[in-house]
């Protein structure tokens, strides 16, 4: 059994009593940046961030916010690692788990060690398949290993795992290549395989745990091992940015045994939200050289006492610099993530903006037949609703018309780029050149004809949107609007 406690460090105890109530006084001053969150719900709302992202990238060229110990809410500060149940961090934007399941009676209950939570993987599943049944722009990708020991079993753990995809694995992404394109992966979830054995179809259940660039130095030997596990962090933030594009890079700010889990991402003396830090014992200027990435608190006299920070904060504070801006920070596996955290991360994908194409004579949306995104649906005019399916990114530099409910989706012009040509949604593809527009003030034209425009036909809804000879009309006027 692991033993943890604030530990004391000889000649840094010391140190504390000479720096008295100076060198301790952050105790006593709340602290909440909001890169941290110990509060039982979700903390942000980014249900559909990736809608704005490039479908192109492959999982290798992403910046993705994580959680460590998904699923262990339960059991003391000892061993929780999470405050958000699954739905909540999947709300707030969290797309890579951390899923670890004990295979006991044919079943795999999520578990931390020896520790047992109140959820099983059908759980698990039930989530993301509803989470991602809403958001089609999204993916989820989850590790998933066995965890603790196997117990009272009579069937190998794939065998277990193919009846729970059996039920609930329609969703699933069947490996096709090692680094996939987010396109590929949209609205469905990728296992990162961390145990052996192959699919029913002879393909492995998802993409290489091992072969993931990973930090993972969680053992702490007491909290003033804290700056050494940043310093692992940030090395390897930077790895990622400037390595290999085609590694899949991985980032553990999580640590435990001679720390709690919440103090290693906090650095704080209790789990709130808004507890005050601990202090490290030195001050400054005296130790003005130590723990320089930490921050200077409570400074009277021109002494400050040099205060621990957790790595939530310092990965959010130095991913939001403008030395790392538009990085690439992987996938970076956390314990209770904070807005701030989260948020910072999504940025860094460089997310394209997503409003609505207004009619200048209705003021309609551009819209589609139904509510999702599927070859061959007209386009229409519908009053807006301030709905995914009613806007839409332009990619200048491609032309592509971007629709946010699923981005795999574009504006196509059918092959038809005359008057009376109509218009409907298709599987995207930059190389299509009825997919290329061009907006000519507010006129959208087809690339392949500059003679003709969008042209709202009617004024109900419903009414059809197509192609017509240019007349600069009010009809053929589109404003961007929510």
């Amino acid at each position: 059994m692991k033993t943890f406690f604030i530990k004391t460090m000889g000649s840094k105890a010391l140190l504390g009593l000479f720096t008295g109530v100076l060198g301790f006084s952050s105790l006593a001053s709340a602290h909440n940046d909001a890169a941290y969150s110990h509060d039982y719900r979700a903390v942000a709302s980014n249900p559909s961030w990736m809608a704005g992202v490039d479908g192109n990238k492959r999982v290798s060229e992403l910046s993705i916010p994580g959680t460590h110990d998904t699923m262990s809410i339960r059991a003391g500060d000892a061993w929780q690692n999470q405050t958000m149940t699954l739905t909540q961090q999947l709300e707030s934007g969290i797309r890579v788990f951390d899923m670890r399941t004990r295979h006991i009676n044919n079943r795999f209950r999520m578990h931390h060690g020896i520790i047992a939570q109140d959820t099983y993987f059908n759980d698990v599943l039930n989530d993301i398949d509803s989470f991602l049944a809403a958001n089609a722009s999204e993916t989820v990708l989850f590790r998933l290993r066995s965890e603790h020991t196997s117990e009272n079993n009579t069937e190998s753990y794939t065998q277990t795992l193919n009846k729970y995809l059996a039920a609930k694995g329609a969703k699933r992404w069947v490996p096709t290549n090692s680094n996939p394109t987010l396109n590929e992966i949209r609205g469905k979830f990728v296992i990162l395989q961390e145990f052996s054995g192959y699919a029913p179809d002879g393909k492995p259940y998802g993409l290489s745990y091992g072969a993931i660039d990973k930090q993972d130095d969680y053992a702490m030997s007491t909290n003033w091992a804290l700056y050494d596990k940043w310093t692992a962090v940030k090395n390897h933030l930077n790895k990622s940015k400037n390595g290999n594009r085609n590694t899949i890079y991985m980032n553990y700010l999580s640590g435990a045994n001679g720390s709690f889990p919440y103090f290693v991402v906090s650095g704080h003396s209790s789990p709130g939200t808004s507890a005050p830090r601990l202090a490290t014992g030195l001050t400054t200027p005296g130790w003005n050289s130590s723990y320089p990435d930490f921050p200077r608190v409570s400074c009277f006299i021109g002494i400050c006492t040099i205060a621990f920070e957790g790595t939530n904060t310092l990965t959010a504070n130095y991913i939001a610099h403008s030395a790392y801006n538009s990085g690439i920070a992987g996938m970076v596996m956390t314990d209770f993530p904070g807005k701030r955290f989260i948020e910072n991360l999504i940025r860094l994908n460089t997310v394209a903006d997503y409003r609505e194409l207004r009619d200048a004579r209705t003021g309609k949306c551009l819209d589609f037949e139904g509510v999702t995104p599927a070859n061959g649906k007209k386009a229409l005019l519908w009053d807006c609703a301030n709905v995914a399916w009613q806007k839409w990114s332009y990619d200048a530099k491609t032309g592509l018309l971007h629709n946010k409910a699923n981005p795999a989706y574009c504006l196509d012009n059918m092959g038809q780029p005359y008057a009376g040509g109509g218009i409907h949604m298709w599987q995207c593809n930059a190389s299509n050149v009825n997919q290329q527009w061009n907006f000519v003030g507010n006129n959208l034209r087809p690339k392949a004809n500059g003679y003709i425009s969008v042209d709202a036909y009617g004024r109900d809804n419903g009414s059809q949107v197509g192609l017509w000879s240019n007349h600069d009309g009010s009809n053929q006027q589109w404003s961007w609007g929510n």
